[in-house]
């Protein structure tokens, strides 16, 4: 039997693929574009900071800094971003543990407007209870 030690790697067009497809069915094209340039834009974060398809190891104040939008924009790019990692969590293809933590450094890194803030808090919590939930190895 062979025991899994490394956390998977996933090339970003593959989410970018499967989150479009499974989360925004109903998006338009406008918006799957935009959805789409965020995970592209993501996983080239990873590349550069040398963790390519690493998606465990994403640090959301280290992107925000690299990125221009600003007022509205940042918010929706941020609530895009809790999208993101919520579904990479639910969908288990980042453990639970992970996509919490890395929402809770977005929540930390992003705008303060109330909407944001409560999806972050929520998606913690909803994260938090699969992990207990969890069959333990």
């Amino acid at each position: 039997m062979q025991v899994q030690t490394e956390t998977p790697r996933y090339f970003a067009l593959d989410i970018a693929h499967h989150f479009l497809d499974a989360a925004h069915t109903n998006a338009d094209d406008h918006e799957r574009d935009r959805l789409q340039s965020l995970v592209l834009c993501a996983g080239q974060h990873l590349d550069d900071c040398g963790h390519p398809g690493a998606w465990h190891t994403f640090d959301p104040a280290s992107f925000l800094e690299r990125m221009p939008e600003t007022g509205p924009q940042r918010v929706l790019l941020c609530i895009d971003l809790a999208g993101l990692f919520g579904w990479l969590g639910i969908h288990e293809l980042l453990a639970t543990r992970d996509a919490a933590r890395i929402l809770a450094n977005l929540q930390t890194a992003g705008p303060r407007e109330p909407a944001f803030q409560n999806l972050c808090k929520e998606g913690r919590r909803v994260l938090t209870s699969l992990a207990a939930a969890a069959p333990k190895a």
